[in-house]
C-alpha cells in the first residue's frame, strides 16, 4: 500500500496514504499531502484540457504549476506548447527560452524554438534582444541529438506534441 512520509524532519514516519495525522508525532498531514500532490493534479488536468482542444484552460493549469515550481522544465515546456497552440508565439518563445537557460540541450524547447522560427522565417532562429538571430540547421540538430528526456514523463509531452501537430 502507498505510504506518505511525515514531513517533520525529526519524525519521517511512514503513514498510510489516507491518514489524517502522523501516527508518531500527530502532525496533521492533509495540508502537506495537498501541497505534494496538487501540482501533479494541475498538470494532469492541463493535459486533459489540451486533449480536449481547450488550450487556453490548459495554459492556465500549466502556468499554475510553473508558478509553484518555476524549475519544473516539463511543466514549462507544456505551458509553452499550450501557448504555441493558441497562437501566443511570444509567450511560447519566453517559456522555451527559460527552459534553455536551465537546460541548454532540452529537445522540446529546441524543437519549439525551431518550429517558431520556421513559422516566422522558415529557418531555425533564436531571439536576441529583440532581434531574430538565425542558427545553422546543423547546430539545432546537434543540440537535439544531445538532449535526453526522462522516460517517466516523456509520454505525456509526446501526447501534447500530437495535440499541437508536432507528432
Amino acid at each position: 500500500m502507498p505510504q506518505f512520509i511525515c514531513p517533520v524532519g525529526t519524525c519521517q514516519t511512514e503513514n498510510e496514504l489516507h491518514a489524517d495525522v502522523c501516527v508518531r508525532c500527530g502532525i496533521p498531514l492533509q495540508g502537506y499531502k495537498r501541497l505534494k500532490f496538487y501540482p501533479s493534479h494541475l498538470f494532469n488536468t492541463g493535459l486533459a484540457k489540451a486533449r480536449d482542444g481547450q488550450f487556453r484552460q490548459a495554459r492556465d493549469f500549466f502556468a499554475a504549476v510553473v508558478l509553484w515550481y518555476p524549475m519544473d522544465v516539463e511543466a514549462r515546456n507544456a505551458l509553452a506548447m499550450a501557448c504555441f497552440a493558441q497562437g501566443d508565439n511570444n509567450e511560447a518563445y519566453q517559456q522555451w527560452s527559460i527552459v534553455l537557460q536551465q537546460i541548454p540541450t532540452n529537445f522540446t524547447a529546441l524543437h519549439g524554438l525551431e518550429t517558431l522560427a520556421k513559422a516566422q522565417h522558415d529557418s531555425p532562429a533564436e531571439k536576441t534582444e529583440g532581434q531574430i538571430k538565425t542558427l545553422p540547421a546543423n547546430q539545432v540538430q546537434q543540440k537535439k541529438k544531445s538532449s535526453v528526456m526522462k522516460n517517466g514523463r516523456k509520454k505525456k509531452i509526446i501526447s501534447l506534441y500530437t495535440l499541437i501537430g508536432w507528432g
